[in-house]
């Protein structure tokens, strides 16, 4: 789910002079997968959602469900009726 969310910096030329060299250089997070789109933008903000649910119900809900389950079983986890 992380790598839906990883943003890196990428440098931007801002302006340019008549000459075409770079005046200034705006550095921009952008994701790492599509570097085209930009970090909390309103293209990135589902995304970010996405993320957010994924990494809740795995980092939470996954393991208080196996605590519960395990919990659930009792003294005798090793009985073979609780396979």
């Amino acid at each position: 789910f992380l790598q839906l969310n990883w943003c890196s910096p990428f440098a931007e030329a801002e302006s340019f002079t008549d000459s075409g060299t770079v005046m200034q250089i705006r550095v921009v997070p952008r994701l790492l997968p599509h570097p085209d789109v930009e970090c909390f933008s309103d293209e990135h903000i589902m995304t970010v959602y996405v993320v957010r649910v994924g990494l809740t119900l795995w980092c939470l809900l996954l393991p208080l469900a196996v605590f519960i389950r395990i919990w659930r079983v009792g003294k005798d986890r090793a009985c073979p009726e609780h396979a």
